[in-house]
């Protein structure tokens, strides 16, 4: 690694893959498609994932003002969340928070 990298510290967020896998739903396309924007990055040291059931969802503040905040779709969404997760993966379920 380059001398000038060795020290730097990212955190990103998920937003972008989330913001992908929704569209897969809502145009069609294949989890295949939703990974090409990751292909040759490297693999990240961590990924903390904030898991809340679609459930306990709804009973938050604003629950079902933006259009994919249906329980169906999340509960699809959170199923691909669940086959994209690798060993590095920190899952924090939030359900009572």
């Amino acid at each position: 690694m380059h001398a000038k990298y060795r020290c730097l510290t990212v955190v990103a967020s998920f937003e972008l893959m989330q913001s992908r896998l929704w569209s897969r739903f809502s145009q069609g396309m294949s989890l295949h498609w939703c990974m090409q924007p990751d292909v040759g990055l490297p693999r990240p040291d961590a990924v903390i994932f904030l898991s809340l059931d679609a459930d306990a969802a709804v009973h938050r503040d604003s629950y079902g003002n933006e259009r994919y905040e249906n329980i169906a779709f999340q509960r699809r969404v959170a199923g691909v969340f669940k086959q994209l997760k690798s060993p590095y993966w920190e899952v924090c379920v939030v359900d009572d928070y």
